[in-house]
């Protein structure tokens, strides 16, 4: 990205989710380009998103945005975070794991508690935010967009 001299980007998020510390080296890398973040897809109207989905790991790359918005009728989606490597200890592992994302969520600017909201969710489930809970979080700092 510096050396294609993007300097300001807008990226907007549409995924099922996958792995939470690569969802978090992903915001890492877009809040050091300050860079904002939307929820929304491509249509062939390119200054026309259309609603998208951020489920798993995905909201935590999307807080990686200095300004993050939430697209009409798109939503955001948490569940308890899973390892799936083998690791000698499961328990320091896990214990690491919410030591990290709580250490990045409050970097976001992102409430922890959005971490006892994945924790709630019963094994195999997304939880769909409200709006009102991902502004009460943090994660939705700049309300709902209908247009960007």
């Amino acid at each position: 990205m510096d050396r294609q001299g993007i300097d300001q980007a807008d990226v907007y998020f549409n995924s099922p989710g996958g792995s939470l510390l690569a969802g978090m080296a992903i915001g890492r890398f877009l809040r050091d380009r300050g860079f904002d973040t939307h929820v929304g897809t491509r249509t062939s109207a390119a200054d026309r998103p259309a609603a998208g989905v951020c489920y798993s790991a995905c909201p935590f790359a999307y807080a990686g945005g200095v300004q993050r918005s939430l697209r009409e009728g798109s939503v955001l989606g948490v569940h308890q975070a899973r390892n799936r490597v083998p690791v000698a200890d499961e328990e320091a592992f896990e214990r690491r794991l919410e030591a990290d994302a709580t250490r990045y969520l409050v970097e976001m600017g992102v409430s922890p508690a959005m971490l006892d909201y994945m924790q709630a969710v019963r094994p195999g489930g997304i939880r769909v935010l409200t709006r009102d809970e991902a502004v009460a979080f943090g994660l939705v700092n700049t309300g709902i967009s209908s247009g960007r």
